[in-house]
């Protein structure tokens, strides 16, 4: 693309103001030329508005000037760079957001000092992630587009994000059902190489059953939900002491058919549908669960549904129509040899759901779509079920194991056991919700 042909544009930046080269760090930044008080508009940026498939054809070099102005929309400034440009970020910035395209003094700045916003105000995507070199004493390491999730920045930068952002956060916070009362949970996103992704994977690894966690498509792609879909993985956290108390994870899929054609390969086809569509750039359409885990100490307290409420207003930040979800009903396992069609259509006397875990997605308005027979696939040596499920597999057969909703194919003869696991597609109308 040549973005010559877009133009001329004149950004503006207060005379108090100039654009220079940096004395410490090189490159370029805007420095006081003297005292800037608190509320001062500082710039306004402009430029061309693009949309996220014009966005892969800018120049890497015009690229660090790009900001986000709406959920599928970017500003892409014009050679020669504008001043107002150069305004680069910080962990601890003095500006911030007025509107789409402004920018305002958080506080009043002294001459000299260096004139930064936080990405965070900005950005919700992850086109231009970076590893951060501020050296404030707040300073996140790796600035990412989901930083707008962080609890401590929402609060921080209230009144200064970007208004699709701050559209973002209150859907989250509606969803949640605090409105404008302070946050009892909160959201904490979660990104690769993160400390958080750490406790996020040992929650995970002791949430499920060994077997569970050597599924072929996970064992693939799984790191890639944090790499390449950071936007969709959230901790929910007590807001008083950071204790996690819940994982979920999710992806953004392309689907243009009736949900009653979804496929039968359930979460597998999910994962590797996503990561496609990520690859050819094919723009989501709807959100689809993956998994839900919660904390040992929060698994008989209730919240579940804050978690599915949580993963719904993520759906809703982005625009979605629906949230869809591979669902694993929590007590199949205690009847292995029932059909998952019988056992989807069991109901409690109040007309809900018998399963506890499909009754929760229910209560939410979820609705059965239909089971995906064939949702996960896992194989091993007969050695290694017998390592994962502590039991003792001798003739050829159909094994009940611990914590299965089916049970394991077993075959001496070609040493392989294979467990492939019925899952229930269920949808959510996020906008319908409440």
């Amino acid at each position: 693309m040549d973005i010559q042909n877009f133009g001329t544009t004149k950004s503006y930046l207060a005379p108090q103001l100039e654009a220079r080269s940096h004395p410490d760090k090189g490159g370029n930044g805007v420095f006081a030329r003297e005292s800037v008080s608190e509320s001062t508009l500082l710039a306004v940026w402009t430029g061309v508005v693009i949309d996220e498939e014009q966005l892969e054809t800018v120049p890497p070099h015009i690229r660090a000037y790009v900001a986000q102005i709406e959920e599928t929309l970017y500003l892409v400034s014009l050679p020669p760079i504008e001043p107002a440009d150069y305004i680069n970020h910080s962990c601890q910035p003095n500006a911030g957001m007025s509107g789409q395209i402004g920018i305002v003094a958080l506080r009043d700045i002294e001459p000299g000092e260096e004139i930064c916003i936080d990405y965070a105000m900005c950005d919700g995507s992850p086109y231009d992630e970076f590893r951060c070199s501020c050296e404030t004493p707040g300073c996140r390491g790796h600035v990412t587009g989901n930083d707008w999730m962080l609890a401590e920045l929402q609060e921080r930068y209230h009144g200064y994000f970007s208004p699709y952002l701050q559209r973002r956060i209150d859907w989250q916070r509606e969803s949640l059902g605090v409105a404008d009362e302070p946050l009892e949970f909160t959201l904490h996103a979660i990104t690769f190489g993160s400390e958080l992704m750490d406790q996020a994977q040992r929650i995970i690894d002791a949430g499920w059953p060994e077997f569970m966690l050597h599924d072929a498509v996970a064992n693939e792609h799984w790191f890639d939900l944090y790499r390449k879909f950071p936007d969709y993985q959230f901790a929910l956290m007590t807001r008083t002491g950071g204790k996690i108390i819940g994982i979920g994870n999710s992806v953004p899929l392309t689907w243009h058919d009736d949900l009653a054609n979804l496929p039968d390969e359930g979460w597998d086809w999910a994962l590797q549908r996503a990561v496609a569509d990520w690859e050819t750039w094919d723009a989501p359409r709807i959100q689809c669960a993956l998994s839900i885990t919660l904390a040992p100490e929060f698994r008989v307290k209730g919240y579940s549904s804050q978690m599915v409420q949580a993963m719904k207003s993520l759906g809703g930040a982005h625009g979605f129509d629906y949230l869809i979800a591979p669902v694993r009903p929590s007590m199949k396992q205690q009847y292995p040899l029932v059909r998952m069609e019988s056992y989807a259509r069991w109901r409690n006397p109040d007309g809900l759901p018998f399963d506890p875990w499909l009754r929760v997605h229910a209560r939410l308005g979820a609705e059965i779509i239909k089971v995906c027979h064939r949702s996960m696939h896992i194989s091993g040596a007969i050695s290694d079920w017998e390592r994962w499920t502590g039991l003792t597999f001798h003739d050829q057969g159909a094994y009940p194991i611990p914590g299965g909703l089916v049970p394991v194919e077993i075959d001496p003869s070609n040493d392989r056991g294979v467990y492939v696991e019925p899952n229930v597609w269920m949808a959510h109308s996020i906008w319908n919700a409440e």
